[in-house]
């Protein structure tokens, strides 16, 4: 009766029930039916086929895809996300068919368009094959792609074929895809002039073939140059010991790639190799790193070994000069006094002449010393700049001190670096007696004219008197520098 349950029935309810309240959920997942999609991919829409037809496609979100022809029976694919479903078409009536997938995930279900197709199983007359090659004008050995389609002259496309594709003495083999298209990547033979190239293929007790033709020309062989124009020197005047970096451009003025070794060499430092490649056309850089002494060197680059054969040996050679500079000598060349026999508490000037036989201005530390260094004290100190080639004369000026002094004239601190020391430091003695009251040499004559020294003292003390000037105190010192750049 409606509405009431056996006891069998209800026991079963019930245990169900529990079941469902105690039971570990299943790993089962639904996609939502935005996210579900089924595509046909083969065959194209208009195709023509025949006999055993491999329709495919794709689906997203799906579980299973299904595939209905002439909107009949929906029959099972095979695989997610990619799909498979094979169809004998020799079942079918020639002329326009339609065909439609749908795709499940377990609770809702997403169609794809409808796809027309032919079908044709009238057994096929002749296989047609077509050639295209690109490009159609090479150099030898140089890359090119030979490309075509098959179909039987029903119009069903050869998938599945093998094409044959020779030329001059070489042959290769490609495969039709489901489109019936192929094509492969070949090198152009190495003979220059037009070549015919062949694609032919076999299916089905049918035959096609066609025919190109492709023009190979020769490339220039290579043409690698080198000139003193892209010889450079980084930096352009360097001095002795300094790094310079020497580079050399070389072009490439022929139609072949090339590869070079690049010599550089110089009286002055052992022959150094860069190896290098330069494009057809192009050009490509080689440095060296080197520290040569001062003085002027002739930097020659030359190109060995170049393969290909390089086509022009005559522009394989080029040097330039490098003019590198003495590094700065600074030396104290010179100290005089301008009294050797003074005494204690005359001011007499001392000069100091600095010289500086680089090729290069430097500039150092300049320090009198009253005493050898360090123990001497130090009387004047100034950092001061000596040309290139040139002397610096230094005037310093010093009230003597009674007893035996040791000048002593030192450069310090030469900027750029000074890399022989041992002569800038110059010492000189210079002995200071007691101040006497009766000059020890009397001025040559005197001795001869008493009577007139007598006059002319008698005029002295007669002459009304001034007021003196006072002198600076014993060890005041005071200076004054002269540029001298002719030494």
């Amino acid at each position: 009766m409606i509405g009431q349950r056996s006891a069998p029935m209800r026991h079963a309810c019930a245990l169900i029930a529990a079941w469902a309240l105690f039971a570990v959920p299943l790993s089962f997942t639904f996609s939502s039916a935005d996210a579900l999609s089924v595509t046909i991919e083969r065959p194209l829409s208009a195709d023509v086929v025949a006999g055993i037809v491999d329709f495919s496609g794709n689906s997203t979100g799906a579980q299973g895809v299904q595939l209905s022809i002439d909107s009949g029976t929906w029959w099972n694919a095979s695989g997610v996300p990619q799909w498979h479903y094979m169809w004998n078409s020799t079942a079918a009536p020639s002329g326009i068919h339609s065909v439609q997938a749908r795709a499940y995930n377990g609770s809702a279900y997403a169609g794809s368009s409808v796809l027309q197709f032919t079908v044709n199983n009238t057994p096929p007359k002749s296989l047609e094959i077509t050639l295209d090659l690109s490009p159609q004008q090479v150099f030898a050995g140089e890359d090119f792609v030979a490309s075509g389609g098959a179909r039987y002259d029903s119009g069903v496309r050869a998938s599945g074929g093998t094409v044959l594709i020779a030329f001059s003495n070489f042959s290769a083999n490609t495969t039709t895809d489901s489109r019936g298209y192929y094509s492969a990547q070949l090198a152009a033979p190495p003979s220059p002039g037009k070549t015919a190239v062949r694609a032919s293929m076999s299916s089905s007790g049918l035959s096609g073939t066609a025919l190109a033709y492709i023009d190979v020309a020769l490339r220039s062989p290579p043409d690698l140059s080198v000139s003193a124009d892209n010889i450079t020197f980084d930096p352009a005047s360097p001095s002795g010991g300094d790094e310079v970096t020497i580079g050399a451009i070389v072009s490439n003025q022929g139609g072949t790639n090339a590869s070079t070794i690049v010599r550089f060499s110089s009286s002055g430092h052992d022959p150094q190799d860069v190896a290098i490649g330069v494009a057809a056309g192009g050009s490509w850089p080689a440095f060296v790193k080197w520290r040569l002494p001062s003085g002027w060197h002739t930097i020659q680059v030359g190109l060995l070994d170049t393969a290909p054969y390089d086509a022009n040996y005559s522009n394989d050679n080029a040097s330039r000069d490098l003019h590198v500079l003495a590094s700065p000598d600074i030396a104290v060349s010179a100290l005089i006094f301008s009294n050797s026999r003074p005494t204690e508490g005359m001011a007499i000037t001392i000069q100091a002449r600095i010289s500086n036989t680089g090729e290069v201005a430097a500039s150092g530390s300049l320090i009198f010393y009253d005493g050898r260094p360090p123990a001497g004290a130090s009387l004047w100190a100034k950092r001061v700049s000596v040309d290139a080639n040139s002397t610096l004369t230094v005037f310093l000026d010093w009230n003597a001190t009674r007893g035996t002094h040791n000048m002593t004239a030192v450069v310090g601190d030469v900027l750029p670096d000074d890399h022989d020391l041992s002569n800038n430091e110059l010492t000189r003695e210079l002995e200071v007696s007691k101040k006497s009251s009766t000059p020890s040499n009397p001025a040559p004559g005197l001795e001869a004219a008493p009577l007139l020294a007598i006059v002319l003292s008698l005029a002295i003390l007669r002459a009304p008197r001034k007021r003196r000037p006072g002198r600076a105190g014993p060890g005041t010192t005071y200076f004054n520098t002269i540029a001298n750049p002719a030494g």
